[in-house]
């Protein structure tokens, strides 16, 4: 018996393969259960085949796999149950853009555009921002402070633990500023 925890819906393939080159004479049982011994979900028999497999769709949760090997005279040889599943396990990956240097206090974000199954958000790490869209990869950045503005990019993936990040600084030059000197009174032409 082999628990599985299953983190993300999607389509799995078991097969349970006799390692022997010998002829296989026995019987093979593969189940796909809910419950340990219970709650099948998916079972398959074979008394000849030396490989057994099942397709299933299973959603998130735990689930037993359980597998049975019956001869009358136990045929030696190792035995290989292969797992795999079309869910999307990649790690998420973040690109907040290129540093810009802007004389106004607002611009247009570049971020990476995050996969199907990822969203990113956008969070102030110093400065200060208000976000059109704090999803959105190029959002509308407005409300910039003068000077350094450090934004943060997350990417997360609906199948995975990780969190991809990055970082953008929005430089926000100083406004210039005109000085004509003090107000004279001149008499003289």
């Amino acid at each position: 018996i082999v628990e599985l925890t299953v983190t993300c819906d999607g389509n799995f393939n078991f097969s349970l393969t006799q390692d022997q080159s010998t002829f296989f004479s026995g019987e093979s049982w593969l189940t796909i259960a809910a419950g340990c011994c219970s709650g099948v979900i998916d079972q398959i028999n074979s008394f000849f085949d030396p490989t057994i497999t099942i397709d299933t769709y299973l959603t998130e949760g735990i689930y037993y796999i359980i597998a049975d090997i019956f001869t009358d005279s136990f045929t030696p040889g190792d035995y290989i149950l292969n797992i795999s599943s079309d869910t999307n396990s990649t790690i998420p990956e973040s690109n907040a853009g290129e540093n810009q240097e802007i004389c106004e206090n607002f611009t247009t974000l570049t971020a990476n555009i995050p996969q199907d199954d990822e969203y990113g958000t956008w969070t102030v790490i110093s400065g200060n921002a208000i976000f059109n869209d704090i999803n959105n990869p190029n959002a509308l950045v407005s409300d910039l402070n003068t000077g350094e503005n450090i934004l943060q990019w997350s990417v997360e993936a609906e199948c995975s633990e990780e969190i991809a990040i990055s970082q953008v600084i929005i430089n926000v030059a100083q406004p210039p500023s005109s000085n004509a000197g003090e107000n004279q009174e001149i008499c003289e032409n």
